[in-house]
C-alpha cells in the first residue's frame, strides 16, 4: 500500500466520508465541527462547505458526470451546487421530508421518493419543474435508473417493485408513459433498496422480509432469491 496524498483539513474529528464522485475527482467529508467539505482532489483543496445550521443532511448525491451535487437536507429542501465552483444553481423546497433522490443518467432529470409521499416526482434539472408524478400504493423507499435510462426501478413498502417506462414525446420535455412496465412481486415485506445490473439487464432488490431478490429486466421473471444474511 502506498499513501497518494493527504488532505490537511481543520483540527477537527472525521465523522463521515461519503462516497468519491463518478469521477473520482471530488470527495464529501463530514467533520466533527459540522461542516461537510467537499474536496476537489485534483487541487487538493475544499471547493465547498456545507453547514446544516439546525436541520440535518440526509443525503448527497452525484450527478453522473460528476459536475453537480444535489444536498437533500431535513428542511424539505433540495439544493444543487455546481462543481467545481461550488456555486450554488438552485435551491428547491418540495415540501415533504426524508428525501431520496438518484439522477437519470444523461443527468437531465432527478427521481424523488421521500417516505411522507406514495408517489415518485420526476423533476427536470434545469428548470426545476415537475415533469410527472408516479402514483403508487404506499410510500416508495428506493429508486434506480437503468443504465441507458429508459426504465425507472421504484422500491415500495407494498413489497412490490415497480418498473416504469421514461419516455418523451418527441416536441414535449414530458415523459408520456407514466404506467409501469412490470410489477415484480414476490417479497414479503416493504422493499427497501433496488439497483439495476450495470448491464441493465437484471435487478436486485432488497426487502425488509431479509431476502434479497434478481429479476430479469426484460421480461420481470424472478430469476434468484437469497438471504441478506447467511446463517452460521
Amino acid at each position: 500500500d502506498q499513501l497518494l496524498a493527504k488532505l490537511m483539513g481543520p483540527r477537527e474529528p472525521v465523522r463521515f466520508i461519503h462516497h468519491f464522485s463518478p469521477d473520482g475527482r471530488f470527495l464529501p467529508v463530514l467533520y466533527g465541527d459540522g461542516l461537510i467539505r467537499v474536496w476537489d482532489l485534483a487541487r487538493r483543496e475544499v471547493t465547498l462547505g456545507i453547514r446544516p445550521e439546525h436541520q440535518e443532511v440526509q443525503g448527497l448525491e452525484f450527478s453522473p458526470d460528476g459536475r453537480a451535487l444535489v444536498v437533500v437536507n431535513s428542511t424539505r429542501s433540495i439544493q444543487l451546487y455546481e462543481l467545481p465552483s461550488g456555486t450554488l444553481l438552485k435551491s428547491e423546497s418540495p415540501g415533504v421530508q426524508w428525501l431520496r433522490t438518484r439522477f437519470r443518467p444523461d443527468g437531465k432529470v432527478l427521481a424523488i421518493a421521500s417516505e411522507a409521499l406514495t408517489a415518485a416526482r420526476l423533476a427536470d434539472i434545469e428548470t426545476g419543474t415537475m415533469l410527472g408524478e408516479l402514483p403508487h400504493p404506499r410510500v416508495v423507499h428506493a429508486l434506480s435508473w437503468s443504465p441507458n435510462g429508459e426504465f425507472l426501478a421504484t422500491g415500495c413498502s407494498d413489497g412490490k417493485v415497480y418498473l416504469w417506462h421514461f419516455v418523451r414525446h418527441p416536441n414535449s420535455d414530458a415523459p408520456v408513459k407514466l404506467e409501469p412496465a412490470f410489477v415484480l412481486a414476490g417479497h414479503q415485506s416493504a422493499v427497501t433498496e433496488v439497483d439495476f445490473h450495470p448491464n441493465g439487464q437484471l435487478i436486485a432488490s432488497l426487502g425488509w422480509d431479509g431476502m434479497i431478490r434478481l429479476w430479469d429486466a426484460a421480461s420481470g421473471e424472478a430469476l434468484v432469491m437469497l438471504p441478506a444474511r447467511g446463517t452460521a
